[in-house]
């Protein structure tokens, strides 16, 4: 029985050591087929996907300045930035999270500050351009890497925010 246990534990070990193998060559395949799409930023956290699909009437000039606006978002939220944040978010912002739950601009700056809500990692995959009147959504597919409420991860997430052009910049109102 002792032998059969340790026979077991051996194949165990190698399978783990064969999936850790498998494992990492993804993501060596992974991070040399992605730095050859995005365009990235060790310093910031950041990545920058491509553009998958515009049905608007938007000139590359303001998909690359909404882009940018996202980004500081993104960058505000790696540093806990809250004053950044409270500028580049409307008053009446809602986040909504992948698991549902709402939270008013102010419980959820309030979670970043106090370290419940950390997010260390952006990688964004794909844009997407919608309009409608003077409104502009962003759709992303985005990784975040981050640590919220405790549980640490990276998790595949569809975003979208809602832009409007005022005094001639774009801002974040949703």
């Amino acid at each position: 029985m002792k032998r059969l246990l340790y026979v077991a534990v051996i194949i165990f070990s190698i399978a783990g050591l064969a999936a850790c193998s498998q494992a990492e060559k993804g993501r060596q395949m992974n991070k040399s087929n992605s730095s050859a799409n995005q365009t990235a930023s060790t310093e910031t956290g950041v990545e920058q996907g491509q553009i998958e699909s515009n049905t608007t009437d938007l000139l590359k000039e303001d998909q690359e300045a909404i882009i940018a606006r996202y980004e500081e978002l993104q960058q505000a939220l790696i540093d806990q930035n809250i004053p950044k944040l409270k500028q580049l978010l409307p008053d009446d912002y809602i986040a909504v999270h992948i698991t549902g739950r709402r939270q008013t601009k102010e419980e959820w700056l309030k979670d970043i500050e106090n370290g419940d809500m950390r997010y260390f990692h952006f990688t964004d995959l794909h844009y997407s351009f919608s309009q409608e009147g003077n409104r502009v959504q962003l759709g992303i597919r985005q990784r975040i890497t981050a640590n919220i409420y405790g549980s640490e991860g990276t998790w595949s997430i569809p975003g979208t925010r809602v832009f409007e052009k005022r005094d001639g910049e774009w801002q974040i109102v949703g």
